[in-house]
Protein backbone atom coordinates (compact mmCIF):
# COMPACT_ATOMS: atom_id res chain seq x y z
CA UNK A 1 0.00 0.00 0.00
CA UNK A 2 1.30 3.56 -0.69
CA UNK A 3 3.23 5.20 2.11
CA UNK A 4 2.98 8.76 3.39
CA UNK A 5 5.65 11.21 2.30
CA UNK A 6 6.88 13.90 4.65
CA UNK A 7 9.31 16.62 3.54
CA UNK A 8 10.70 18.92 6.25
CA UNK A 9 12.64 22.10 5.64
CA UNK A 10 13.90 24.01 8.65
CA UNK A 11 15.59 27.40 8.59
CA UNK A 12 16.59 29.74 11.39
CA UNK A 13 17.56 33.36 11.04
CA UNK A 14 18.51 35.97 13.55
CA UNK A 15 21.42 38.21 14.22
CA UNK A 16 23.95 37.39 16.88
CA UNK A 17 26.88 39.11 18.41
CA UNK A 18 26.23 38.82 22.10
CA UNK A 19 26.37 41.57 24.67
CA UNK A 20 29.88 42.49 23.51
CA UNK A 21 28.86 43.64 20.04
CA UNK A 22 28.06 47.25 21.03
CA UNK A 23 31.06 47.31 23.38
CA UNK A 24 31.37 46.62 27.08
CA UNK A 25 33.40 48.58 29.66
CA UNK A 26 34.64 47.41 33.05
CA UNK A 27 35.66 50.13 35.50
CA UNK A 28 37.04 47.95 38.30
CA UNK A 29 40.09 48.87 40.32
CA UNK A 30 43.46 47.46 39.31
CA UNK A 31 46.81 48.51 40.78
CA UNK A 32 48.48 47.85 37.40
CA UNK A 33 46.23 50.39 35.69
CA UNK A 34 48.10 53.70 35.51
CA UNK A 35 44.78 55.58 35.25
CA UNK A 36 43.14 53.84 38.22
CA UNK A 37 41.69 56.21 40.81
CA UNK A 38 41.35 53.46 43.40
CA UNK A 39 37.53 53.59 43.31
CA UNK A 40 35.39 51.93 40.63
CA UNK A 41 32.67 54.61 40.58
CA UNK A 42 35.29 57.33 40.24
CA UNK A 43 36.85 55.40 37.34
CA UNK A 44 33.48 55.33 35.61
CA UNK A 45 32.94 59.07 36.11
CA UNK A 46 36.43 59.86 34.86
CA UNK A 47 36.06 57.44 31.95
CA UNK A 48 39.11 55.40 32.93
CA UNK A 49 38.29 51.77 32.15
CA UNK A 50 40.00 48.61 33.27
CA UNK A 51 38.92 46.62 30.19
CA UNK A 52 37.00 47.33 27.01
CA UNK A 53 35.60 44.44 24.95
CA UNK A 54 33.87 44.71 21.59
CA UNK A 55 32.96 41.91 19.17
CA UNK A 56 34.20 42.45 15.64
CA UNK A 57 31.00 41.48 13.89
CA UNK A 58 27.30 40.81 14.19
CA UNK A 59 26.74 37.74 12.07
CA UNK A 60 23.64 36.33 10.45
CA UNK A 61 22.64 33.16 12.29
CA UNK A 62 21.31 31.16 9.34
CA UNK A 63 21.75 27.37 9.50
CA UNK A 64 19.64 25.31 7.10
CA UNK A 65 18.65 21.70 7.84
CA UNK A 66 16.81 19.46 5.37
CA UNK A 67 15.34 16.07 6.10
CA UNK A 68 13.23 13.81 3.84
CA UNK A 69 11.32 10.90 5.36
CA UNK A 70 8.77 8.36 4.19
CA UNK A 71 7.46 5.04 5.49
CA UNK A 72 5.52 1.91 4.60
CA UNK A 73 3.43 -0.18 6.98
CA UNK A 74 1.03 -3.08 6.97
CA UNK A 75 -1.29 -4.95 9.36
CA UNK A 76 -1.74 -8.73 9.36
CA UNK A 77 -4.00 -11.10 11.29
CA UNK A 78 -1.71 -14.10 11.68
CA UNK A 79 -4.32 -16.09 13.63
CA UNK A 80 -7.84 -15.42 14.93
CA UNK A 81 -6.37 -14.07 18.19
CA UNK A 82 -2.98 -12.80 16.99
CA UNK A 83 -2.25 -9.68 14.91
CA UNK A 84 0.99 -8.11 13.74
CA UNK A 85 1.85 -4.59 12.62
CA UNK A 86 5.08 -4.09 10.72
CA UNK A 87 6.56 -0.94 9.25
CA UNK A 88 9.70 0.56 7.83
CA UNK A 89 10.62 4.23 7.99
CA UNK A 90 13.14 5.69 5.57
CA UNK A 91 15.14 8.79 6.44
CA UNK A 92 17.36 10.69 4.04
CA UNK A 93 19.20 13.42 5.93
CA UNK A 94 20.47 15.99 3.46
CA UNK A 95 23.63 17.68 4.77
CA UNK A 96 23.03 20.86 6.74
CA UNK A 97 24.44 24.01 5.28
CA UNK A 98 25.21 27.55 6.33
CA UNK A 99 23.24 30.21 4.49
CA UNK A 100 26.35 32.39 4.51
CA UNK A 101 30.08 31.89 4.93
CA UNK A 102 30.33 33.43 8.41
CA UNK A 103 30.90 30.28 10.45
CA UNK A 104 33.91 28.36 11.68
CA UNK A 105 34.67 24.87 12.98
CA UNK A 106 37.91 23.74 14.61
CA UNK A 107 39.38 20.60 13.05
CA UNK A 108 42.42 19.11 14.85
CA UNK A 109 43.65 17.47 11.63
CA UNK A 110 43.98 20.90 10.01
CA UNK A 111 45.99 22.39 12.87
CA UNK A 112 49.65 23.07 12.12
CA UNK A 113 51.79 23.75 15.23
CA UNK A 114 54.29 25.64 13.07
CA UNK A 115 51.59 28.24 12.33
CA UNK A 116 50.54 28.76 15.94
CA UNK A 117 50.48 32.42 17.03
CA UNK A 118 53.00 33.56 19.64
CA UNK A 119 51.69 34.36 23.12
CA UNK A 120 52.91 36.91 25.61
CA UNK A 121 54.43 34.94 28.47
CA UNK A 122 55.68 35.36 32.02
CA UNK A 123 59.40 35.69 32.56
CA UNK A 124 61.95 36.70 35.18
CA UNK A 125 64.10 39.70 34.28
CA UNK A 126 66.76 40.89 36.73
CA UNK A 127 65.07 38.92 39.48
CA UNK A 128 61.64 40.49 38.83
CA UNK A 129 58.59 38.64 37.55
CA UNK A 130 57.34 40.29 34.37
CA UNK A 131 55.47 39.56 31.15
CA UNK A 132 57.37 39.78 27.89
CA UNK A 133 56.97 39.64 24.14
CA UNK A 134 59.01 36.48 23.30
CA UNK A 135 59.88 37.84 19.86
CA UNK A 136 61.36 41.18 20.93
CA UNK A 137 61.99 40.53 24.60
CA UNK A 138 60.17 43.76 25.45
CA UNK A 139 58.36 43.96 28.78
CA UNK A 140 54.59 44.47 28.55
CA UNK A 141 51.70 44.80 30.96
CA UNK A 142 51.30 41.77 33.28
CA UNK A 143 47.70 41.24 32.13
CA UNK A 144 48.94 40.49 28.61
CA UNK A 145 50.23 37.07 29.68
CA UNK A 146 48.53 34.40 27.56
CA UNK A 147 47.25 36.82 24.92
CA UNK A 148 48.31 36.66 21.27
CA UNK A 149 51.17 38.85 20.05
CA UNK A 150 49.71 40.81 17.10
CA UNK A 151 50.70 39.79 13.56
CA UNK A 152 52.12 36.41 14.57
CA UNK A 153 51.08 32.99 13.30
CA UNK A 154 47.96 32.11 11.37
CA UNK A 155 44.75 33.23 13.13
CA UNK A 156 42.79 30.64 11.11
CA UNK A 157 45.10 27.76 11.99
CA UNK A 158 42.97 24.61 12.26
CA UNK A 159 39.75 26.46 11.42
CA UNK A 160 37.49 25.34 8.58
CA UNK A 161 34.77 27.53 7.08
CA UNK A 162 31.73 26.54 4.97
CA UNK A 163 32.76 24.96 1.72
CA UNK A 164 36.19 23.90 2.96
CA UNK A 165 37.47 20.54 4.15
CA UNK A 166 36.62 19.80 7.74
CA UNK A 167 33.38 21.74 7.90
CA UNK A 168 30.59 19.51 9.33
CA UNK A 169 28.75 17.47 6.72
CA UNK A 170 25.92 15.56 8.34
CA UNK A 171 25.03 13.02 5.70
CA UNK A 172 24.55 9.46 6.89
CA UNK A 173 22.93 8.34 3.66
CA UNK A 174 19.60 6.56 3.60
CA UNK A 175 18.64 5.18 7.02
CA UNK A 176 16.21 2.31 7.57
CA UNK A 177 14.19 2.13 10.78
CA UNK A 178 12.04 -1.03 11.13
CA UNK A 179 9.11 -1.26 13.58
CA UNK A 180 7.25 -4.36 14.77
CA UNK A 181 4.22 -4.82 16.98
CA UNK A 182 2.28 -7.93 18.10
CA UNK A 183 -1.07 -8.19 19.91
CA UNK A 184 -2.48 -11.46 21.27
CA UNK A 185 -5.79 -12.29 22.95
CA UNK A 186 -4.85 -15.42 24.96
CA UNK A 187 -8.42 -16.36 25.97
CA UNK A 188 -10.30 -15.08 22.97
CA UNK A 189 -12.84 -13.26 25.16
CA UNK A 190 -11.71 -9.74 24.19
CA UNK A 191 -10.83 -8.89 27.80
CA UNK A 192 -7.11 -9.69 27.93
CA UNK A 193 -4.45 -8.37 25.60
CA UNK A 194 -0.76 -9.20 25.49
CA UNK A 195 1.28 -6.75 23.43
CA UNK A 196 4.94 -6.63 22.46
CA UNK A 197 6.83 -4.44 20.10
CA UNK A 198 10.05 -2.73 19.22
CA UNK A 199 11.73 -0.47 16.76
CA UNK A 200 14.74 1.58 15.77
CA UNK A 201 14.61 5.37 15.88
CA UNK A 202 17.08 7.84 14.42
CA UNK A 203 17.93 11.46 15.09
CA UNK A 204 19.28 11.69 11.57
CA UNK A 205 20.76 15.16 11.93
CA UNK A 206 21.24 17.41 14.93
CA UNK A 207 19.01 20.41 15.40
CA UNK A 208 19.87 23.29 13.11
CA UNK A 209 20.95 25.18 16.21
CA UNK A 210 23.91 22.82 16.52
CA UNK A 211 25.26 24.08 13.21
CA UNK A 212 24.18 27.58 14.16
CA UNK A 213 26.58 27.51 17.11
CA UNK A 214 29.45 27.69 14.62
CA UNK A 215 28.35 31.21 13.67
CA UNK A 216 29.78 32.40 17.00
CA UNK A 217 33.28 31.11 16.21
CA UNK A 218 36.18 32.77 14.39
CA UNK A 219 36.45 33.97 11.70
CA UNK A 220 32.80 35.07 12.02
CA UNK A 221 33.40 36.80 15.34
CA UNK A 222 36.52 37.81 17.22
CA UNK A 223 36.32 39.44 20.64
CA UNK A 224 39.49 41.46 21.32
CA UNK A 225 40.06 43.03 24.70
CA UNK A 226 41.75 46.36 25.44
CA UNK A 227 43.25 47.17 28.85
CA UNK A 228 43.71 50.41 30.74
CA UNK A 229 42.41 53.19 28.55
CA UNK A 230 39.91 56.01 28.46
CA UNK A 231 36.39 56.02 27.09
CA UNK A 232 37.25 58.98 24.87
CA UNK A 233 39.87 56.96 22.98
CA UNK A 234 38.18 53.53 23.08
CA UNK A 235 36.93 53.79 19.49
CA UNK A 236 40.50 54.04 18.22
CA UNK A 237 41.82 50.93 19.97
CA UNK A 238 42.29 47.49 18.39
CA UNK A 239 42.68 45.30 21.45
CA UNK A 240 44.36 41.93 21.83
CA UNK A 241 43.03 38.46 21.15
CA UNK A 242 43.25 35.38 23.32
CA UNK A 243 43.43 31.87 21.85
CA UNK A 244 39.97 30.84 20.67
CA UNK A 245 38.30 28.42 23.06
CA UNK A 246 35.94 26.92 20.47
CA UNK A 247 33.45 25.80 23.09
CA UNK A 248 31.05 25.49 20.14
CA UNK A 249 32.48 22.79 17.93
CA UNK A 250 31.16 19.81 15.94
CA UNK A 251 32.77 16.54 14.95
CA UNK A 252 32.93 16.47 11.18
CA UNK A 253 32.01 12.77 11.16
CA UNK A 254 29.55 12.73 14.03
CA UNK A 255 27.67 9.44 14.32
CA UNK A 256 23.92 9.34 13.95
CA UNK A 257 22.10 9.07 17.28
CA UNK A 258 20.20 5.77 17.31
CA UNK A 259 17.67 4.48 19.84
CA UNK A 260 16.54 0.86 20.11
CA UNK A 261 13.20 0.57 21.87
CA UNK A 262 11.30 -2.51 23.05
CA UNK A 263 8.15 -2.89 25.14
CA UNK A 264 5.94 -5.63 26.63
CA UNK A 265 2.45 -5.07 28.00
CA UNK A 266 -0.34 -7.11 29.55
CA UNK A 267 -3.81 -5.60 29.85
CA UNK A 268 -6.99 -6.99 31.39
CA UNK A 269 -10.34 -5.26 31.18
CA UNK A 270 -12.16 -4.82 34.48
CA UNK A 271 -10.97 -4.10 38.02
CA UNK A 272 -7.56 -5.59 37.36
CA UNK A 273 -4.19 -3.99 36.78
CA UNK A 274 -2.26 -3.04 33.67
CA UNK A 275 1.43 -3.87 33.83
CA UNK A 276 3.84 -2.54 31.21
CA UNK A 277 7.57 -2.99 30.70
CA UNK A 278 9.58 -0.69 28.44
CA UNK A 279 13.27 -0.42 27.79
CA UNK A 280 15.52 1.43 25.35
CA UNK A 281 19.16 1.68 24.36
CA UNK A 282 20.79 4.61 22.61
CA UNK A 283 24.08 5.05 20.81
CA UNK A 284 26.66 6.56 20.32
CA UNK A 285 26.05 7.35 24.00
CA UNK A 286 27.29 4.63 26.41
CA UNK A 287 25.75 1.30 25.46
CA UNK A 288 23.56 0.34 28.35
CA UNK A 289 19.93 -0.58 28.64
CA UNK A 290 17.67 1.59 30.69
CA UNK A 291 16.11 -0.05 33.74
CA UNK A 292 12.80 -1.71 32.80
CA UNK A 293 9.87 0.11 34.35
CA UNK A 294 6.69 -1.52 35.62
CA UNK A 295 3.52 0.55 35.86
CA UNK A 296 0.29 -0.55 37.54
CA UNK A 297 -2.93 1.28 36.73
CA UNK A 298 -6.48 0.52 37.78
CA UNK A 299 -8.64 -0.09 34.71
CA UNK A 300 -12.45 -0.15 34.71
Amino acid sequence: MPGTWCVRLYNQYHQAGGKSFPGSFQFGTDSSNPNDSGYAYANAILGNYETYVEATNRVNYAPIAKNVEWYIQDHWRLAPRLTMDIGLRFTDAIPMEANNQNAGNFVPALYNPAQAPVLYRPAVVNGAKVTINPITGATVLPVYAGLIVPNTGNPLNGISVPGNAGFPNYSNGLLFAPRLGLAWDPKGDGKTAVRAGGGIYYAAIPDAGTLGNLFFNPPAIYTPIEYYGTVASAANTTGLLSPSSFSRDIDQHAKVVTTYHANFEIQRRGAVSLTAFSTAQSSPTPRRWTTPKATTVRVR
